[in-house]
């Protein structure tokens, strides 16, 4: 999609993402890995930009899950 502002797919994407999130909630301590990694993301797409946040933030938030796991 060359304009995701033209079908509203910019807004649709991270309301879809929430809307599946909200079910798999289980509380504060087993969402470090989801803040770890959106936090590596963020940081990553300020540093060095183009799309390795997503990969950068996937790997960090999977490290500080296994880390959190029982």
């Amino acid at each position: 999609v060359g304009n995701p502002q033209q079908f509203g797919i910019d807004l649709m994407v991270p309301a879809f993402f929430v809307a599946m999130m909200v079910p798999l909630w289980r509380g504060v301590r087993r969402s470090w890995g989801l803040i770890v990694g959106v936090l590596a993301a963020m940081l990553t797409e300020y540093l060095v930009g183009g799309f390795w946040y997503l990969i950068v933030g996937a790997v960090a938030g999977c490290i500080a899950g296994v880390f959190n796991d029982d």
